[in-house]
C-alpha cells in the first residue's frame, strides 16, 4: 500500500528535507569552518563582510528562505554595479554551496542571479597629480591605508 506525504515533506523526497537554520546561525557556522583553512587575511575579512551585509539585509531568515529574486533586490537596493555584484557573489555563492552540502538548502540560490550586463560609467582614472595629493593626505590622515593604495593589499597578506 502506497502512503502519500503532505504538507512540506510533500515537497522533498526523505532525502532532501532541509535542516532548517537561520541565516545568522548558518553563517556563523560557516564563518567558523573557513577559519582553519588559512585564507589571507583580506578575503577572510571580506567574507565575513559580506555574510554580514546579508545577515542583516535578510535578518531572521532561515536559510531555505532566500531565493535568487530577494538576492537581486538586495544588490538592486544597495545600487550596486556589476564588478560589486560579481565580487559579492564570489564571497557568498560559496556560502550558499556550502549550505547545499550541509543540507540547510536544496539549491544555490546565488547560481540563477542576472547581473547587470556591464557597469554604467567607466572607472575613475587619477592623474599624477592627484595620486599624490591622496598619498599625501593618507600619509598624514591614516598611514596605515598607505600599503592598500600603493600595492592594493593591507598588512600581512602574501
Amino acid at each position: 500500500m502506497l502512503k502519500y506525504q503532505t504538507g512540506a515533506h510533500a515537497l522533498f523526497s526523505q532525502k532532501e528535507i532541509p535542516n532548517y537554520i537561520t541565516l545568522s546561525d548558518a553563517v556563523c557556522r560557516y564563518v567558523d569552518a573557513k577559519k582553519g583553512q588559512d585564507l589571507r587575511t583580506s578575503s577572510f575579512k571580506q567574507i565575513k563582510l559580506y555574510l554580514q551585509q546579508l545577515c542583516i539585509n535578510f535578518k531572521g531568515k532561515q536559510c531555505h528562505e532566500i531565493s535568487t529574486s530577494m538576492i537581486e533586490s538586495w544588490f538592486r537596493k544597495c545600487g550596486w554595479k556589476r564588478s560589486t555584484i560579481d565580487g559579492v557573489l564570489a564571497k557568498i555563492g560559496p556560502f550558499f554551496n556550502w549550505c547545499v552540502r550541509e543540507k540547510y538548502i536544496s539549491a544555490n540560490p546565488t547560481k540563477g542571479v542576472m547581473r547587470p550586463r556591464r557597469d554604467e560609467s567607466e572607472p575613475c582614472i587619477f592623474s599624477p597629480d592627484e595620486v599624490a595629493r591622496l598619498l599625501s593626505v593618507s600619509c598624514y590622515k591614516d598611514p596605515k591605508l598607505l600599503p592598500y593604495l600603493t600595492l592594493g593589499r593591507i598588512g600581512d597578506d602574501p
